[in-house]
């Protein structure tokens, strides 16, 4: 790779590839175990109370989770007016579920479990899911933290890169951290 670059910009591409790396794999499977929590957390309680369809509820939740912020409304909705046809308790019981499965994820397991893994702002979450979602859509909204995530990992690096000049020792050392890191 050398022969295609200078020192000063594979470094840089090294280091863009690693953090998006980091930013993505950290994203998605921290985001699948808490599918997995609210596909689980959602069903016990519809199970205990004798609820109908938990287990298809508790998927659909879980699947619905995938996107961030408006995805348990979206699987919410129809899995309330499924269980009204059943029975308007059966919602009521599964609403009160859904409210405190959604506020115990977004408040307190949630952000342990992704953590600073996409290292941006709650700000810039809403903005990446919404410009996201109207790229592309679902799968648009899904992909568009990480994306954003990437794409300020590009600029935060470009910019740390411009601030080095090649004959300091920082970058030096910088270009040795990347070197070893990928052994």
């Amino acid at each position: 790779c050398y022969a295609l670059f200078d020192k000063k910009t594979y470094f840089f591409l090294v280091r863009v590839a690693m953090e998006s790396n980091k930013v993505f794999s950290g994203y998605f499977s921290g985001k699948l175990l808490q599918c997995l929590l609210v596909a689980v957390c959602t069903f016990l309680p519809m199970w205990a109370l004798g609820l109908p369809y938990a287990m298809l509820i508790s998927i659909i939740m879980g699947i619905c989770n995938l996107i961030s912020m408006v995805g348990p409304i979206i699987g919410a909705l129809p899995c309330a007016l499924l269980l009204t046809l059943e029975s308007p308790l059966s919602a009521l019981w599964f609403i009160i579920i859904t409210v405190a499965v959604q506020f115990v994820m977004g408040q307190l397991i949630g952000p342990k479990l992704l953590g600073d893994s996409t290292g941006i702002s709650s700000f810039w979450v809403l903005v990446a899911v919404i410009a996201g979602g109207g790229i592309g859509g679902v799968s648009g909204m899904i992909v568009g933290i990480p994306a954003f995530a990437v794409i300020y990992v590009f600029i935060r690096e470009w910019v740390n890169l411009r601030t080095l000049r090649k004959d300091s020792p920082r970058f030096e050392s910088e270009c040795e951290r990347v070197y070893n890191s990928e052994k």
